[in-house]
């Protein structure tokens, strides 16, 4: 990959403090600040996208590097990240202070889970988001059997 690549987005304010993200005509989400700032508890706010940003970079770099390291990919009947930031008041006003992903791959019965296991834990995962966040993150992996097994 030689040259730059872009990514862009487009928000209209629809009033108070809701508004709307525009993905390059992919699609439309409305957007709000936090509840406890007078948001809109149904819309999305810009931390929850941050923390959905974060997730989705993880995820798909961990299982890319996964497949790359010759991880039973195959036998991944599923996988699921939950992340989670912490935001408060810190030196400088309002600041994220970490993110937890909490990542499950269920996998068929036949012992690939240690095989798994073993691979999940010596893969190093920094996604291009997380290398721009000046936060901490901690990856927490968990591989189950199917039927739950072991």
């Amino acid at each position: 990959m030689s040259e730059d690549m872009t990514c862009s987005s487009d928000f209209k304010w629809t009033g108070g403090k809701d508004g709307i993200i525009d993905f390059s005509g992919k699609m439309q989400l409305p957007v709000s600040v936090p509840p406890v700032f007078g948001g809109d508890k149904e819309k999305v706010n810009p931390e929850e996208l941050l923390s959905a940003s974060l997730n989705a970079c993880t995820s798909i770099t961990l299982l890319g590097t996964l497949k790359r390291t010759g991880a039973p990919m195959e036998d991944v009947q599923s996988f699921t990240a939950n992340t989670t930031g912490r935001y408060g008041k810190g030196k400088s006003g309002l600041e994220f202070k970490e993110f937890v992903i909490n990542a499950r791959f269920t996998v068929k019965p036949g012992g690939v889970a240690d095989t798994l296991r073993k691979k999940v834990e010596s893969t190093e995962v920094h996604c291009l988001v997380e290398k721009h966040l000046q936060i901490p993150v901690t990856l927490n992996s968990e591989v189950v059997v199917a039927d739950g097994a072991e």
